[in-house]
């Protein structure tokens, strides 16, 4: 992959230096033409552009013979430039032809760099992806894979061939500008410990930290041991999996109906959806009792209080309101 994507740089410059020789060559002979020929009796060139439309049917092998040159210092002149001219040209189109073809392959195999902005990257690849990712597009969202895979799984998003464990593979999908970076648990083979691959998930927490201080980072983990040093590592929400399912279950066992709920929430094809917005200006100083009834009044239930990192959920009436942010239920985001 380090070869390819050099191999890439060496013919990218190639290809400028030949089409910086190829102008300047071009300019050469319009000017020199013109030097030589536009005084003469007879000859062809008059103006800068009888010149240049002289230079660029020579050096393309058109040569329509519509514009004579007569002086011997300008057929010698002509002959220079057209030995170059036609080597350099097509030099220059197999280079543009051999770089086309190369950027198709590498967009395939997710090896052409991605420059985004505020946008999410989603590293590594599971059997929860996939899921991740169709709810995601659903919500029309500029998303970009990085994942060590061959080919890119899913043909209608980005895809960087890379893994967050490499610095230089995270700055390729511009992770310094995005909003969010979601880190998916590798996948566990039979000789790889959990805590092994909850160390490497830490270790790309710590990266995309790294370059990006004020990135949002969620990460899976597989032990829930693991969770805290997520989050000491920089991590701003930690799932564990399997943990989730396991609460659910349990608290469904006691009160029916539970799933179905959760189902409900989650969905996006129930029509409902859960969104987090900051508290309108008007409402700041006033008690939550009256932020719920204005959330009520348009359609929508007011689930949950957010102040920095700690969530408060069903607060009571008389809680004050400062700088918060709030957690609703609705079918549509309110309009504050």
């Amino acid at each position: 992959m380090v070869i390819m994507k050099r191999i890439k740089y060496s013919t990218e410059s190639t290809l400028a230096r030949i089409a910086i020789t190829l102008v300047l060559l071009i300019i050469y002979g319009t000017f020199s033409e013109y030097y030589l020929e536009h005084d003469v009796q007879g000859s062809g060139i008059k103006s800068l552009f009888d010149s240049l439309w002289f230079v660029v049917q020579t050096i393309t092998t058109v040569g329509y013979g519509d514009t004579p040159v007569i002086t011997l210092a300008g057929r010698i002149n002509a002959i220079a430039f057209m030995l170059v001219g036609i080597g350099t040209l097509g030099f220059f189109t197999t280079k543009m032809t051999s770089s086309f073809i190369q950027h198709s392959m590498g967009k395939r195999a997710g090896e052409i760099l991605l420059r985004n902005k505020g946008h999410i990257v989603l590293c590594n690849w599971n059997s929860l992806a996939g899921e991740i990712v169709n709810a995601l597009l659903k919500e029309n969202v500029d998303l970009i894979l990085l994942a060590p895979l061959e080919k890119n799984p899913i043909e209608n998003i980005k895809f960087f061939n890379g893994t967050c464990l490499n610095l230089y593979d995270l700055e390729s999908v511009s992770v310094k500008d995005a909003d969010l970076v979601i880190i998916m648990a590798e996948k566990l083979w039979n000789e790889e410990l959990a805590s092994a691959i909850d160390a490497k998930t830490i270790l790309g927490i710590m990266n995309a930290r790294r370059i990006n201080p004020n990135v949002r980072i969620m990460a899976e983990m597989l032990k829930s041991d693991s969770a805290d040093n997520a989050r000491l590592a920089g991590a701003n929400e930690v799932v564990v999996q399997g943990d989730m399912a396991a609460k659910l279950l349990a608290h469904a066992a006691l009160y029916p109906g539970t799933v179905d709920m959760m189902k409900i929430l989650l969905s996006s094809n129930s029509g409902q959806q859960i969104f987090e917005d900051p508290i309108p200006p008007a409402m700041k100083g006033k008690r939550y009792g009256d932020l719920r009834t204005y959330v009520i009044e348009r359609n929508c239930i007011a689930m949950a209080l957010k102040r920095s990192n700690n969530i408060l959920v069903n607060p009571t009436k008389d809680e004050i309101l400062g700088d918060d942010v709030i957690v609703y239920l609705g079918k549509t985001r309110i309009k504050f």
